[in-house]
């Protein structure tokens, strides 16, 4: 594919875009993104630093923005600083920001269909360069900012990407934003406790619903209510003085977490593909020609641990890659890559053959998807139930080499799969009987999370649905 070569030829310095036949499209992305830091006062040109001060160096990053097709959607250069260099009780303080997880993004995307909400994707441009700084902060500025009188070097006004509180401060300014602006007007909006990146207003009297989930500047929205939606982006768009910029995706699909979606027009299904993150693997590691599998894995596989290692392979990055496939949208190999990961420290061309078979089976799979619909929902459009159906089960003692057992399984919303798990035990089960309480604790744990987490917004109905084959 033409697009996944473009990705692999992205430059790495300011200096290597100047020699690419584009570089006229890199160039004016780093103008653009000089202009937006500009207008948004995120930095002062200054001659020198003061005494007992140290600039922090940047650079430009350089990417490709692609469509869900794989066509190029725009050139994108973002001044970083390295961090790396700041000292801690020095130059920041905080760090910590929340991260949304797949399983409440999957959540997230079940409830729209029970609750019949139209999905929206909003990118806010340039958020972490909204945040006010409270460090006295100075940065050496990089190639591509020579027109700007000789200056070298710029007294931090704004946070900056990069910067070891870049995030923190952005999080905590959206939360602000949604808990005491928006949620001024709305006054049922609350955050999640189990899941600080999640936001809900659930309006029993008005019946608007209102679901909002963060992952670092972008949000998955979820809504019944155009109205409430217009509200929200307004009053967002407002919040953004400093002429940043919030934009409503409007592509027949969208991203969240390099997890592509894609709603009906009517609003009863939704699909979760990874088609193009497929692509990038198996170019990636030479495979795009290789003839499909029909399976992620042989028959009876037994791969033993080996003492020889082949450090050139590159079976971690295979596996890595896989890992976030299976996680994401890929139960069905699961378990065979979960079971490959184990040989991670010490790989042979055996366990490498294996990896590249789970990629052949997956560009032989390419086509297939996650879908959550109305019509797998046994919810009333009302919403007034939620069920929850959990299966669990576990292969006893069947690893030869140290007799742990292999616990599995799958968590459904209303007919909907959100959760999956296959991992091996942590200690050795005496029985079946053993084994499959481990698993099914496993699988509780999930539960319990998706409960308490409803509970705080939803009635959820109980008692939950429990599927394990063992009579002990």
């Amino acid at each position: 594919n033409q697009h996944n070569f473009i990705r692999m030829k992205e430059p790495n310095t300011y200096l290597e875009a100047l020699t690419y036949p584009n570089s006229g499209d890199w160039i004016e992305a780093v103008l653009k993104e000089v202009k937006q830091m500009i207008d948004m006062n995120v930095f002062e040109l200054v001659s020198e630093v003061p005494k007992g001060k140290k600039a922090i160096s940047t650079r430009f990053v350089f990417k490709l923005k692609l469509l869900p097709d794989g066509s190029i959607d725009k050139y994108k250069a973002r001044l970083v600083a390295r961090g790396f260099s700041q000292i801690p009780g020095q130059d920041f303080d905080q760090t910590y920001s929340p991260a949304s997880n797949l399983l409440t993004v999957r959540l997230v995307l079940s409830l729209a269909c029970i609750f019949h909400c139209k999905l929206y994707q909003v990118d806010i441009k340039g958020a972490f360069l909204q945040s006010p700084l409270k460090e006295d902060l100075y940065i050496q500025l990089p190639e591509g900012f020579s027109a700007f009188g000789g200056y070298r070097y710029a007294k931090l006004k704004k946070s900056l990407y990069g910067l070891k509180q870049a995030a923190h401060d952005w999080y905590q300014r959206q939360d602000h934003f949604m808990l005491k602006i928006f949620g001024k007007k709305y006054t049922t909006m609350q955050r999640s406790s189990m899941d600080t990146t999640l936001y809900i207003s659930n309006d029993v009297k008005t019946g608007e619903l209102f679901i909002a989930v963060v992952h670092i500047d972008d949000y998955c929205v979820a809504t019944n209510s155009e109205t409430m939606f217009k509200d929200w982006l307004s009053m967002y768009s407002s919040f953004c003085t400093d002429k940043g910029d919030v934009e409503v995706l409007s592509k027949p699909a969208y991203q969240q977490m390099l997890v592509d979606y894609t709603q009906t027009p009517e609003v009863t299904e939704i699909k979760l593909h990874q088609g193009r993150q497929i692509d990038e693997a198996l170019l990636r590691f030479g495979m795009s020609d290789c003839k499909p599998a029909s399976t992620p894995m042989e028959y009876g596989l037994h791969l033993p641990l080996d003492t020889e290692c082949d450090s050139s392979l590159p079976y971690r990055a295979i596996i890595g890659v896989l890992l976030w496939i299976a996680r994401c949208t890929r139960p069905d190999i699961y378990f065979v890559v979960i079971h490959l990961a184990q040989f991670s420290t010490c790989a042979t061309s055996e366990h490498f053959t294996a990896a590249k078979r789970v990629l052949r089976y997956l560009k032989g799979s390419r086509q297939l998807d996650l879908r959550y619909s109305t019509t797998r929902s046994s919810t009333t459009s009302s919403g007034d139930s939620i069920k929850l159906d959990l299966f669990t089960d576990s292969d006893w003692a069947t690893d030869k080499s140290d007799r742990k057992s292999i616990s599995g399984y799958v968590l459904y919303i209303n007919g909907m799969l959100v959760s999956w798990s296959s991992r091996k035990q942590d200690g050795v089960s005496t029985s079946s009987t053993e084994s499959e309480f481990i698993s099914l604790v496993e699988g509780a744990k999930d539960v319990l999370f998706i409960v308490q987490l409803l509970q705080e917004f939803f009635v959820v109905e109980l008692p939950i649905n429990v599927g394990i084959d063992n009579q002990g």
